[in-house]
């Protein structure tokens, strides 16, 4: 494995670790049902912050390249994560891509 490749592993090794760490010690605000479904793709990131408050877990995912034409650009992904909560046992999660929503989940929470 070449260094940079193990480097890579091990950054997102670390970041899958803290993040099970950080999701254990936080208390889950959630993201209710109507908050949710004002939610759309397209939306920037601070639309999402205004509308959805701030995410109970915040994970940064590096970068993808985009090129437009002659142009290219390094768009930062993020997920913005809302736990479930004993009133709304779902989670959900939010994936922007260059501070805009891209992708949009809602999955029920099994306990």
């Amino acid at each position: 494995m070449t260094r940079a490749r193990f480097l890579i592993a091990a950054g997102l090794a670390l970041a899958l670790i803290s993040a099970a760490v950080q999701a254990q010690t936080i208390a889950a605000r959630g993201l209710d049902f109507t908050s949710f479904i004002r939610l759309e793709r397209g939306m920037t990131e601070g639309q999402v912050i205004s509308i959805a408050g701030r995410p109970d877990l915040l994970n940064d995912h590096g970068f993808v390249e985009r090129a437009t034409g002659s142009e290219r650009r390094a768009l930062a992904i993020r997920t913005y994560t809302y736990l479930p909560t004993d009133a709304d046992p779902f989670t959900s999660t939010i994936t922007l891509v260059g501070g805009q929503v891209t992708d949009i989940r809602r999955d029920q929470s099994f306990d």
